[in-house]
């Protein structure tokens, strides 16, 4: 199954899932069913292979993100223990996962404070280097990428809309230029 690829690592066997998938002529809602119980469907536990990934493989964990209809809104998804891919990311020291989760779950750096088991937060379990690396001035600088990605850039020039949004661009940027300074 694809949560045993995910735990294991195997980027290849899920590549050639998807792959097997993707060469069925079906129709689209048939083709993302199949997605769907594939790449989203839970262990006994509700560990889905995304949680799984979170443990073994970022290369898996991107893959499934990318690839599974519900892949970042599984990023908030807890199994029954409480236990959300933050806190895999957090616990097992691994700073890129961590940062790929905050970037892209539905949640952002609020993943970072969501209680899990025992009611523990990723940053409860987070190690010395991961708590060294996610500042507050590292943590406001996702926010406010996330914050700018959010923004339309493509809008009639000179419309209100767009005065505003471009506005509301500059702010954004003024505030990571003063974030990235400080951090330096």
């Amino acid at each position: 199954t694809a949560s045993f690829a995910a735990l294991a690592g195997n980027l290849e066997i899920l590549q050639s899932m998807l792959d097997k998938i993707s060469s069925l002529s079906l129709p689209p809602e048939q083709h993302e069913r199949i997605l769907r119980e594939t790449f989203e469907t839970p262990d006994h536990k509700n560990n889905t292979p995304i949680l799984m990934a979170s443990v073994s493989s970022f290369e898996c964990l991107a893959f499934l993100v990318q690839h599974c209809p519900n892949g970042v809104a599984l990023l908030d998804v807890a199994n029954d223990n409480g236990t959300l891919p933050a806190h895999m990311g957090s616990h097992l020291q691994d700073v890129r996962k961590l940062e790929f989760i905050l970037r892209t779950a539905p949640s952002g750096i609020k993943a970072l404070n969501m209680k899990g088991w025992q009611g523990r937060t990723p940053l409860n379990c987070a190690t010395k280097e991961v708590k060294e690396y996610f500042t507050p001035q590292k943590i406001q600088q996702i926010s406010l990428e996330r914050e700018l990605e959010l923004v339309p850039e493509n809008l009639e020039p000179g419309s209100l809309p767009a005065i505003v949004c471009t506005v509301l661009r500059q702010t954004i940027e003024v505030q990571l230029y003063r974030n990235k300074r400080y951090m330096c």
